[in-house]
């Protein structure tokens, strides 16, 4: 069976913090999502939410896990790569967006 996902995540772990005060905000997270599939994302506050998606947009990289966006893994990119696969192949529309008028 052809793979047909735009985003896939494998084992993706995001720590904050040191020692006693190390929190583990993304633990083994695994997901893929298909072109044209709807994905919502949910949980009580910190739970992970926004560190995951971040990670999944590339604004954040994973201490450790995979993440490939249409076939590109985003490790194996230096900055301005993300930067321009950031540009071409990632949006959001944050909880507190703020639109312009003049391009809404």
């Amino acid at each position: 069976m052809a793979d047909n996902s735009i985003l896939q995540a494998r084992n993706l772990v995001k720590t904050f913090g040191r020692g006693h005060a190390a929190v583990r905000a993304v633990d083994d997270v695994s997901l893929s999502v298909a072109g044209g599939e709807l994905v919502m994302v949910m949980g009580p506050s910190g739970s992970g939410k926004t560190t995951l998606v971040s990670m999944l947009g590339a604004l954040l990289t994973p201490d450790s896990g995979t993440i490939k966006v249409d076939g590109v893994e985003l490790g194996m990119l230096n900055e301005s790569g993300i930067a321009a696969l950031r540009a071409r192949k990632i949006g959001f529309v944050f909880q507190s967006f703020n639109l312009l008028d003049a391009l809404s």
